[in-house]
């Protein structure tokens, strides 16, 4: 993919063309908590562990909810498709950008 193909678009909400946002991941392995009693204290850590079989995840999600304060939401297009999504909110009260959604 050469970067000059790929155009970056700001999305509006009231011109969206789709409501949820769908993603999944399949996965081999999991964080197990592991929890020793130590002579002056606890030691807790996560494990990575193998799982018997894979597991997959699906999850739908949304732009523009309420909880994000001023919402902007920009597409990445490549020949025409998009290819990813970014929703970024300003949080004020600590004058932060924080991104919500990172999608590609």
């Amino acid at each position: 993919m050469n970067q000059e193909n790929v155009r970056i678009i700001e999305l509006v909400k009231e011109e969206l063309t789709f409501s949820k946002l769908k993603f999944k991941y399949i996965t081999k392995e999991h964080y197990a908590v592991a929890v020793f009693r130590k002579k002056d204290g606890w030691e807790i850590k996560l494990v990575l562990k193998a799982l018997p079989e894979p597991i997959e995840k699906r999850f739908e999600g949304g732009l523009f909810q309420d909880f994000v304060d001023e919402p902007r939401v920009f597409a990445a297009e490549f020949e025409d498709k998009q290819v990813g999504v970014i929703e970024l909110g300003f949080q004020e009260w600590n004058n932060r950008m924080r991104i919500w959604e990172l999608l590609v």
